[in-house]
C-alpha cells in the first residue's frame, strides 16, 4: 500500500477516534444474490476476518492468492471482494450477472473499503480485521511472489502476536 493509501487511512481512522467512536460503523456490502453483509461490525468469538480485495487489474492473480492466504484458515475468516467503483451504472447488472456463479464473492460499488481503507489499483489488497470490527494490518501486492510471501509473513506475524505486527 502506497504511504499516501497508508497515510489516508490513518487519518480516517484518527479523525474517528477523536470523534469519540473509537470505531466507525460497519461498511455493507453485497454478494451477487443482493445478501448483505456487515463488514467491520463486531463479532465477538469469531476469528479476525481476511478482507481480500482487488479490481480488474488485481483479479488477475486475486485467486492465486486467495488460493495460499487461505491455508491461513481457520486462524482467520478469508473473505473475498471485487472492487467495482469504476463499473458504469448501466454496466452494473452484466457485472452482478458475472459474478452469480461466485456468491462468496462480495461486491463494492462504491468503493466503500477503499475510502476507508486505503486501496492500490491493479493490486491484490488486503485488509485484516479484527472481532471488534478495528483494522489491524493493511497491505498489498502485485503478481510477484515476493509480494505474496511478505503479505503472508505479515499476516502470519499479526496473527500469532494478536495485534498489528
Amino acid at each position: 500500500m502506497s504511504a499516501a493509501a497508508r497515510g489516508a487511512a490513518l487519518l480516517a481512522l484518527l479523525a474517528a477516534s477523536a470523534a469519540g467512536t473509537a470505531q466507525p460503523p460497519p461498511i455493507e456490502l453485497s454478494d451477487s444474490s443482493g445478501r448483505r453483509v456487515a463488514l467491520g461490525a463486531e463479532q465477538p468469538g469469531l476469528p479476525p476476518r481476511l478482507l481480500v480485495v482487488s479490481d480488474r487489474g488485481g483479479s488477475r492473480f486475486s485467486k492465486r492468492w486467495s488460493r495460499r492466504l487461505v491455508g491461513l484458515e481457520p486462524a482467520l475468516r478469508l473473505i473475498d471482494v471485487a472492487h467495482l467503483a469504476d463499473v458504469p451504472a448501466v454496466a452494473r447488472p452484466l457485472v452482478r450477472r458475472a459474478f452469480r456463479d461466485s456468491p462468496a464473492v462480495l461486491l463494492d460499488w462504491h468503493g466503500a473499503l477503499a475510502r476507508r481503507f486505503g486501496f492500490e489499483p491493479d493490486r491484490v489488497n488486503v485488509y485484516l480485521l479484527d472481532a471488534a470490527g478495528r483494522l489491524l494490518l493493511a497491505a498489498s501486492g502485485g503478481d510477484a511472489e515476493e509480494d505474496l510471501a511478505g503479505v503472508v509473513a505479515r499476516l502470519e506475524e499479526a496473527l500469532a502476536a494478536g495485534s498489528p505486527p
